[in-house]
């Protein structure tokens, strides 16, 4: 039985661990604090940022998987810290290393973004992330078993953290109210149900053999955010109704919040089609995302619980 250690216990690092769980393999997860685990699975506190407690927490795995995060007014803090202390540990120990990843360093193309779209980063948090794929991509050619899983923007059960379907509009769909969204709500866009992220890091962490470092994970909501919000809305028996934040509203609102101003340099991502193009891990894999219809009513059934409708 093989030992996968998943660093991280946020959107997906649950539903990470429960998969290679049930799979039949031993599963460690590491967070700072201690999270209510299935049965099974070992939990190890500590900060992934400590070079040796680090390389302590992937000894003897198969796999360690970077699914750690943090909020962006913490991003320019941590993140440089904890990414090489997990790849440095990877590395050491001989386990591949699974990192869940993003868009940003894409910029907006024009076209689908597949794998071997070039790094345009149009934000300094793009910056981050470009500088950060390539040290891994640079280790990868001093020996480092390495696969990078980018997804877009998160929707599903559980999911607070979504930049659209987050708790103040969720509160405000199930209401009956408008949903008021960064952005053209017309514009081509994808979004990846957390179910199909998990399900795509399990298979490169487990597959027999990954030949290529970055993979684009499968989406099941190829389509715009308007009509993300309005079959969400169907699915509660709710009249959705879309608007537009306007861009002064971004600005007195991130005088009060960080989290916001930080956020605001994102918005082109909505201001125009930003697809991304999952076909070669479909190919490669033989894995297909979750279908449409039922990503939607599993996550209308998770608000109905959550939100009271």
């Amino acid at each position: 039985m093989s030992l996968h250690v998943v660093f991280g216990y946020g959107q997906i690092g649950p539903l990470l661990a429960s998969r290679l769980a049930a799979s039949g393999h031993q599963v460690r997860v590491v967070s700072r604090h201690r999270p209510k685990l299935p049965p099974g699975i070992e939990h190890l506190a500590g900060d992934a940022s400590d070079e040796a407690f680090t390389r302590d927490a992937v000894r003897g795995a198969t796999a360690a998987y970077h699914c750690i995060n943090v909020p962006y007014p913490q991003w320019f803090e941590l993140l440089p810290r904890i990414g090489p202390r997990v790849r440095r540990a990877a590395r050491a120990r001989g386990a591949r290393l699974v990192v869940l990843d993003n868009l940003y360093m894409l910029g907006r193309p024009d076209a689908p973004m597949t794998e071997a779209t070039p790094l345009a980063p149009r934000s300094k948090k793009g910056e981050l992330r470009a500088r950060l794929e390539l040290d891994l991509l640079a280790s990868r050619e001093r020996g480092l078993e390495l696969a990078i899983g980018r997804a877009s923007d998160f929707f599903g059960p559980g999911v607070t953290g979504s930049a659209v379907l987050h708790p103040t509009n969720l509160k405000r769909l199930v209401a009956g109210k408008r949903v008021d969204v960064g952005g053209d709500p017309d514009a081509p866009h994808s979004y990846s149900y957390a179910p199909d992220v998990a399900a795509g890091l399990f298979t490169l962490g487990t597959s027999v053999r990954v030949d290529e470092p970055i993979w684009h994970l499968p989406v099941a909501f190829q389509g715009t955010t308007r009509a993300l919000v309005e079959a969400v809305g169907r699915a509660l028996g709710v009249d959705a109704k879309v608007g537009t934040l306007p861009g002064w509203m971004w600005l007195v609102a991130g005088l009060f919040s960080p989290m916001i101003r930080e956020a605001k340099e994102m918005t082109y991502q909505w201001e125009g089609p930003f697809v991304l193009d999952d076909s070669r891990f479909r190919s490669a894999f033989g894995v297909e995302p979750t279908p449409r219809g039922e990503a939607i009513a599993a996550t209308a059934a998770w608000i109905r619980e959550r939100f009271g409708r």
